[in-house]
């Protein structure tokens, strides 16, 4: 942090409180805000690890056909698949007419996924659905994360 010219410092005006206790109650305050604000860092980066952990052990990866975690009732091996098995290509932006980012539809499009996963652009309208397997899309959200 730079050093300040006190000389410029103490020649400046500030409002403080005329009570020295209302000062003293107001830093208590931020004293602990800052506490809970380093709290919750903690705790969100704790989240983001047990994400990351959670989708090493909920999808396969190259030397398995299951994963590592499985919810109850689900079983049998995951297949590979081409996207252009269960998704139809189609190219061009007549997409674009289609954009609202309130949309229930994530558009899939090289460009409107970034490569944290983040979604960038959604639909109300269904511009073309999966053929096969909607979950897919999920998949493949957290499959670039990784790539």
């Amino acid at each position: 942090m730079p050093r300040s010219d006190w000389n410029l410092v103490s020649n400046s005006r500030f409002n403080f409180p005329e009570n020295t206790i209302e000062s003293i109650k107001i830093g208590n305050l931020i004293l602990q805000l800052d506490k809970l604000i380093t709290l919750q860092q903690r705790k969100l980066e704790q989240l983001k690890q047990l994400k990351k952990a959670m989708l090493q052990q909920l999808f396969v990866n190259k030397n398995n056909k299951q994963p590592n975690l499985r919810f109850k009732n689900f079983n049998g091996d995951w297949e590979e698949r081409k996207l252009s098995d269960i998704a139809n290509y189609r190219n061009g932006k007549a997409h674009e007419q289609y954009i609202d980012m309130n949309g229930i539809y994530t558009v899939v499009n090289s460009k409107f996924i970034s490569t944290n996963g983040k979604v960038k652009k959604f639909s109300n309208e269904p511009i073309e659905l999966l053929k096969k397997v909607r979950s897919l899309l999920f998949y493949l959200m957290y499959r670039t994360e990784k790539l």
